[in-house]
């Protein structure tokens, strides 16, 4: 992966097995997580998955999550309520 988030010079081809796609989404998600600006408002929980399904410069530009994307983070938020154990957040 570049600096910027593009990929890099290879790119595999998929379908991917989870043993390497489960890891590379991780690493993926950990390069955005610091990326996002630390006063957004809402669950940062949620605002990565926008990020993740957009950009994370588009959910820093809307202050929070692009509309376009509102529906799909309120369905990341209930899934999250769902499968959370209980207490723990």
């Amino acid at each position: 992966m570049n600096a910027d988030g593009t990929p890099g010079a290879t790119v595999p081809e998929p379908p991917f097995p989870p043993a390497e796609s489960i890891p590379a989404m991780g690493r993926y998600l950990c390069w955005i997580a610091p990326r996002l600006d630390t006063g957004l408002p809402g669950d940062k929980r949620v605002l990565l998955a926008a990020a993740y399904r957009t950009s994370y410069r588009k959910v820093n530009e809307a202050g929070g999550v692009p509309p376009k994307y509102r529906d799909y983070a309120e369905r990341i938020a209930y899934y999250l309520k769902e499968y959370t154990p209980p207490g723990r957040s």
